[in-house]
């Protein structure tokens, strides 16, 4: 029999290589590259420092201390950040083949763990197979016939206005955009028109909010403990998951989960309408049916019902929140610019005046300071702070080797103040962006969307959107400074950049 002397050298021989394997080894990856960074915690690495002083603040502070090229740890993960324009443009396009996927986080709101992701987590062959699915939803002509849908819902939006100036309070105009945005790309996206600007299917407004205010960086367990722990310990996720199974999240996915199986029904029963093709008919085309056999393939792709149902999902998620965001940001800062406003207005009223026979999609191409407000609105306020892109093989780019499993953070929100492209970054200047400016900056220091094959599909899309309901409103309405608007805004990051405390200003009619 072995002695106990044995058993207990065993033992300690079994820790010490735990504590090696899980503890040592993984956070030597950057010091074996000679990439600097700051020092990680066991188990946890920088995931509490980057809690504590807010994601954004964190990125900059990896800039200040050790330059242009940084690493921190994500638990174990490590994550990689640049800041070098040429580095980042190989990486986002020229080497998109070795950084095609983004890494995926452990999901603890799904019921079912290997149910299908959206095309945002969506990996491989497989999201190339799906980005070519969906991306005929988002051509011009597409677009144009998605203006009237807007513009209903446009109605809808100058309605609320007109309540809210009416009662000469202040409002949460991020709350107004959210339940406008909802209903369009419900309406031009599935093809389905709904009030919910008047209070129909509210829910699913709120079920979005919820999810995206769960992953925000004020849920300081999650960020900081709970998602580093499942690095090292992967058999906490189903704990997890069953944990959560009947939380307000995972209800919220399953309200967006059941309209879009609801949708999706409704839509197989009464077949396309005219000669529309949404984005739920092009994934309906592409379904493998009984036989398995497609029956009218799209872009080569096979979609399932699951993979139909998480695509929506992703839509109904990002068609809500970036534009909402993008609104309500751009509306606060008109606000506090009432300049910058009254040149808009008088653009906007200039053009209608002179092109009386043109639409709203006309004038949301050729109002050019509309363009330059909006622009000037995403550089400080993009949708997205930051995104990511996973090594998936070990590369070297300008002298710079990037092993296999890195995840590589591209800083969107630190670029787009950095004094080096931008002059006064904090101030809102639209002219920033004409064209003779633009022409004086390199390209990859402003990209609220991202960059390269894998941006954002939707962004002309949502560009539209937000320009057709900015001319509508700002037609009729001002934006003012309240009594209770937060300046400096405070901002909150989980999926988007999102208002903390939503935005409170007021609403007047024109004279």
């Amino acid at each position: 029999m072995l002695s106990s002397w044995s058993l207990g050298l065993g033992a300690l021989v079994l820790l010490l290589y735990w504590i090696y394997k899980k503890l040592w080894l993984p956070f030597q990856v950057f010091k074996r590259l000679g990439i600097k960074g700051p020092k990680p915690e066991p188990i946890l690495g920088n995931a509490r420092l980057r809690q504590k002083i807010g994601l954004i603040k964190f990125i900059s502070l990896l800039y200040k201390d050790y330059g242009p090229i940084s690493g921190f740890y994500f638990g174990i993960d490590p994550q990689l950040v640049i800041f070098d324009l040429d580095i980042l443009k190989q990486v986002l396009v020229k080497e998109f083949d070795s950084f095609m996927d983004r890494p995926i986080f452990p999901d603890f709101i799904r019921r079912k763990p290997n149910s299908p992701h959206g095309l945002l987590q969506e990996r491989g062959e497989a999201w190339k197979a799906a980005r070519r699915t969906l991306t005929p939803t988002f051509s011009a002509a597409k677009m144009k016939m998605m203006v009237p849908l807007i513009e209903n819902s446009a109605q809808g939006l100058l309605k609320r206005m007109e309540e809210i100036a009416e009662s000469g309070q202040s409002a949460d105009i991020f709350k107004v955009f959210g339940s406008f945005t909802m209903e369009t790309i419900i309406a031009t996206a599935f093809g389905r028109v709904m009030d919910i600007q008047g209070g129909e299917n509210d829910e699913l407004t709120n079920a979005a909010d919820l999810i995206f205010r769960g992953a925000a960086e004020g849920n300081k367990t999650s960020v900081a403990y709970v998602l580093p722990l499942t690095n090292n310990f992967p058999w906490l996720v189903p704990v997890l998951r069953f944990l959560m199974s009947r939380s307000q999240r995972v209800r919220a996915v399953e309200t967006l989960k059941d309209t879009a199986l609801s949708l999706i029904n409704e839509r197989r029963k009464s077949g396309p309408q005219g000669n529309y093709k949404d984005m739920l008919q092009l994934m309906i085309d592409a379904t493998v049916d009984e036989e398995g056999e497609q029956s009218c393939p799209v872009g080569g792709k096979k979609l399932t019902n699951e993979q139909i149902t998480a695509h929506s999902i992703t839509f109904f998620l990002a068609g809500y929140e970036t534009t909402a965001n993008t609104l309500s940001y751009t509306a606060y800062l008109l606000a506090l610019h009432p300049e910058v406003q009254e040149k808009l207005q008088r653009d906007i009223d200039s053009y209608m005046e002179d092109n009386p026979d043109a639409g709203l999609y006309e004038a949301s191409q050729e109002i050019t300071y509309l363009d330059l407000v909006v622009q000037e609105s995403l550089r400080l306020y993009p949708p997205a702070p930051m995104t990511l892109r996973l090594c998936n093989k070990t590369i070297t780019i300008n002298d710079l080797t990037i092993p296999k499993g890195v995840s590589v953070t591209v800083p969107i929100a630190h670029l787009h103040k950095d004094p080096q492209y931008w002059e006064e970054p904090d101030k809102f200047i639209p002219e920033r962006f004409t064209s003779e400016e633009k022409a004086k900056r390199p390209q990859l220091c402003y990209m609220p969307f991202g960059h390269g094959p894998r941006n954002c599909i939707g962004m002309r899309f949502a560009m539209l959107e937000a320009k057709l309901a900015l001319i509508e409103v700002l037609r009729k309405f001002s934006f003012v400074r309240a009594p209770d608007t937060e300046v400096p805004l405070e901002t909150v990051v989980g999926i988007t950049m999102a208002p903390k405390n939503g935005v409170f200003i007021k609403v007047i009619p024109r004279e």
